[in-house]
C-alpha cells in the first residue's frame, strides 16, 4: 500500500480519517513539532459525533503568558479533571456499539499514562490506533531534523532533509503550495475525501475523529479509511 511519499503534519488530537490515510500511504511521516502552538487548534481538540450531532472535545492546556510556545512545549492542564469527563461522554455515546469495550480500553489506557506534554498524549493515541489497525508508522520529528523556515519553506526544507521527491498532503494545502515555485522539483499529491460513508448509528458526519469509525467498525476501519480518499494532483 505504501509508496515513496513523505507526509508532514502537526500532532493532532484523535485525528480524523484523512490523517490516518496519510500515515498509511506515506513511507515517512514527519511530525511538525517545532512551530508555534495555536490554541484551540486540531492539536488540542477535535470533533466527535455525540448525541447524534457534532460536538467538540478539548484537552485543556497551560497557555497563560505562553503565547510563543512551540507545539512540543505545551503542557496539559490536569487541574480540570478532563479525563473522566471525556471518557464518560464518549462512553455514553458509544456504549451500544459492537467495539465499545476494546476501543474504550485503548483510549483509557492512553489517558491513564498522564502525559505531561500535549504532544506526547496525541502521539500515544495516534500510535496506539495505528497499532490496533496494523498501520505501519515511520515517525520522525521536524525538531530532530533541525529544519528551519516558515510555512512552505519549512515544509520544503523537511522534504529536502529527508531526501524525498514525492509529497502527500491534505487538499487544504493546495492553495499555498500552488502559489509558490519552491515545490517545482517535488511531485505533490493531495488527498481528497470522495464522499464514501461508513455505516453509523444516526447521522453521518465526514470530518469526525477516527474514534467514531473505530467504535462502529473496529479493526475493519482501515479498509473504510482506504475507501474514503483519492489521491489527486
Amino acid at each position: 500500500m505504501n509508496e515513496n511519499y513523505i507526509a508532514i503534519m502537526q500532532p493532532h488530537f484523535l485525528p480524523w480519517l484523512g490523517y490516518f490515510y496519510l500515515i498509511d500511504r506515506a513511507e515517512s511521516f514527519v511530525i511538525l513539532d517545532n512551530v508555534q502552538f495555536d490554541k484551540r487548534s486540531w492539536q488540542q481538540r477535535n470533533k466527535f459525533n455525540l448525541n447524534l450531532k457534532e460536538h467538540w472535545i478539548t484537552i485543556p492546556v497551560n497557555s497563560k503568558n505562553k503565547f510563543n510556545q512551540k507545539i512540543n512545549q505545551v503542557t496539559i492542564d490536569y487541574t480540570l479533571n478532563f479525563k473522566k469527563k471525556h471518557l464518560n461522554t464518549i462512553s455514553q455515546r458509544y456504549k451500544k456499539q459492537k467495539f465499545y469495550n476494546e476501543i474504550l480500553f485503548l483510549l483509557n489506557d492512553c489517558y491513564e499514562r498522564k502525559h505531561e506534554l500535549l504532544i506526547d498524549l496525541n502521539l500515544d493515541l495516534i500510535k496506539t490506533i495505528c497499532k490496533y489497525l496494523d498501520i505501519n508508522i515511520n515517525l520522525d520529528f521536524a525538531s530532530n531534523l533541525k529544519a528551519e523556515g516558515s510555512k512552505e519553506n519549512l515544509i520544503k526544507n523537511i522534504i529536502n532533509k529527508k531526501n524525498y521527491r514525492h509529497y502527500i498532503t491534505p487538499l487544504g494545502s493546495r492553495e499555498y503550495i500552488e502559489n509558490t515555485d519552491i515545490f517545482e522539483d517535488v511531485k505533490v499529491k493531495f488527498i481528497e475525501y470522495n464522499g464514501f460513508k461508513y455505516k453509523v448509528e444516526g447521522n453521518f458526519y465526514p470530518n469526525m475523529s477516527i474514534i467514531d469509525l473505530l467504535f462502529h467498525h473496529g479493526t475493519e476501519s482501515l479498509s473504510f479509511i482506504r475507501k474514503s480518499f483519492n489521491l489527486i494532483c
